[in-house]
């Protein structure tokens, strides 16, 4: 069950992020509500530089959580 955290981690410490990227999006196949997992995947997407990606999920994010977020 947890090994899949150190998947992730290992695959950022190769420098393998897009690895890591497609772990955690099969956990959230399973676990689609999980706060820290979309937390993580946006952090990857960031770490790619796939600012267009990232805009997307932070937006997809503040729909999915909305009182987690302060009023804009």
């Amino acid at each position: 069950e947890g090994g899949w955290e150190i998947e992730v981690g290992r695959a950022r410490l190769e420098d393998r992020v897009a690895t890591a990227l497609r772990l955690v999006d099969a956990r959230l196949e399973d676990h689609p509500h999980d706060r820290e997992l979309h937390d993580l995947r946006l952090e990857l997407l960031q770490e790619l530089e796939w600012d267009h990606l990232a805009a997307a999920h932070r937006r997809f994010m503040l729909q999915k959580f909305p009182g987690e977020y302060p009023p804009l």
